[in-house]
């Protein structure tokens, strides 16, 4: 194969930068100085729109009519009603689940009509007797 003959040219290399780099650094100040210029920049933006919202949000209370000029009662909230917080609901949840445990040892505990028609509730020791009598269980369960 043949080579090329043409001889490479190099671009002539200024004396001041023989090294062929720059060898100066960007100084710190400036960096820092541009930092704080952005840091300084966003607050004051943040201020300007913090009291642009401001104005907005008054004006439009501003041009909200009233509702009624009568006074009008507390609305009472629908069911559910939170638990514990007065207006809404008068109990805190332990008393709810003491009264819901109140209601139930009653129910599990006395004869009355069951939820299904034609059968009986009874207290569910005399239904564990009973299972024991009947030999439906042993007595070691």
């Amino acid at each position: 194969m043949a080579e090329s003959s043409s001889p490479t040219v190099h671009a002539p290399v200024p004396q001041q930068h023989p090294e062929r780099h720059q060898r100066d650094n960007v100084g710190l100040g400036v960096v820092f100085g541009i930092l704080i210029g952005m840091v300084v920049f966003g607050a004051i933006c943040f201020l300007f729109l913090y009291w642009l919202f401001g104005i907005f949000d008054a004006s439009e209370k501003r041009s909200q009519p009233s509702i009624t000029a009568v006074q009008q009662a507390p609305i009472q909230a629908p069911e559910p009603r939170l638990q514990g917080i007065q207006g809404f609901h008068p109990n805190t949840p332990p008393q709810d689940l003491a009264q819901m445990r109140k209601t139930n040892a009653q129910i599990l505990s006395s004869y009355g009509p069951a939820t299904e028609p034609g059968y009986a509730r009874i207290p569910i020791d005399r239904a564990m007797d009973l299972m024991v009598e009947k030999g439906g269980l042993d007595a070691k369960h």
